[in-house]
């Protein structure tokens, strides 16, 4: 039930309250995402091509969505981004760039829908040590190649990653009693199945 709040006027600093409406495509100042919000960046969110939105502190939302956004923005993570919630998911139309970390703190069952384009991502962990199921997709289900720093997953989770013939590269860390299930010809980090 998090409020959404929404990314508008192009490029900018995440930290800036001014790029963040209460409405798609509405006026800004509606405040910087906090443990209740989502953070949307959509069709109404960036006018021209080659737009960043960037990291400049630390950052935290409920989840993120990047469904439906034009213009080929690009995700700058040059500062840590915590995502309170279960669901982040990334687009084809965007770029990733910045090493640092992405940490989901929920012990929810997690979801975490990357694209069928190629991002480098720093990196991601899950760090509830509670029992939770998470799942890496594609957007289609659909082999994907992502690049990413150290995949880390807490005690007691239960993995997996689809996309048929899918390739992850980085660094692994699981906790104790992790469930790990790869879908059928892909590839993490010479892990195959």
């Amino acid at each position: 039930n998090a409020q959404s709040l929404y990314w508008v006027g192009d490029g900018g600093s995440w930290n800036d309250a001014s790029h963040w409406s209460a409405t798609s495509g509405g006026s800004g100042g509606a405040g910087v995402p906090t443990t209740s919000n989502a953070a949307i960046f959509d069709a109404n969110s960036f006018a021209t091509a080659g737009q960043t939105v960037t990291l400049t502190a630390g950052a935290i939302c409920n989840s993120i969505n990047w469904t439906g956004v034009d213009n080929n923005p690009t995700l700058d993570l040059a500062a840590n981004l915590t995502v309170s919630g279960a669901l982040a998911t990334f687009a084809d139309a965007m770029s990733v760039s910045g090493t640092a970390t992405i940490t989901f703190t929920s012990g929810a069952a997690t979801t975490l829908n990357l694209s069928n384009t190629t991002k480098t991502f720093g990196n991601i962990t899950f760090s509830a040590n509670t029992a939770r199921t998470i799942t890496i997709n594609s957007s289609t289900n659909s082999a994907i190649t992502q690049t990413m720093g150290i995949l880390t997953v807490g005690n007691n989770a239960n993995l997996t990653i689809n996309g048929n013939g899918s390739r992850v590269y980085g660094g692994l860390s699981f906790g104790n009693s992790v469930s790990f299930q790869l879908l059928t010809n892909s590839i993490v980090n010479g892990v195959t199945n």
